[in-house]
């Protein structure tokens, strides 16, 4: 469907033919993912560093993930469910080294 309003209702029929119609409920149809955008937490940290992330009105939350650069394996490290989206990673309880992060 395309964005924007549709109306939705439905039509039951039992095993003798009969019918009956729902009222209509008009719904808006956004096929539109949420954009996201990690902001630059610099490209060395220690302790605790706060992780913000700039993203579309229309986003209900940003989970912010970690994973040893380049392994691909993501380990969630909190998500925020409104606005300003921000989490605290703790580099402590983290082994030295480079760090992929992204918010999703």
């Amino acid at each position: 469907m395309p964005d924007g309003p549709a109306d939705l209702r439905v039509v039951a029929t039992d095993g003798a033919g009969n019918t009956v119609t729902s009222a209509v409920r008009t719904i808006t149809v956004d096929n539109n993912a949420p954009a996201v955008t990690l902001n630059d937490p610099g490209a060395f940290v220690a302790g605790t560093v706060t992780l913000s992330a700039s993203s579309a009105a229309d986003t209900a939350q940003v989970a912010f993930q970690r994973s040893p650069a380049g392994a691909g394996t993501w380990t969630n490290i909190a998500t925020a469910t409104s606005s300003p989206f921000e989490a605290s990673l703790d580099t402590t309880a983290l082994a030295a080294g480079p760090y992929d992060l992204r918010a999703i």
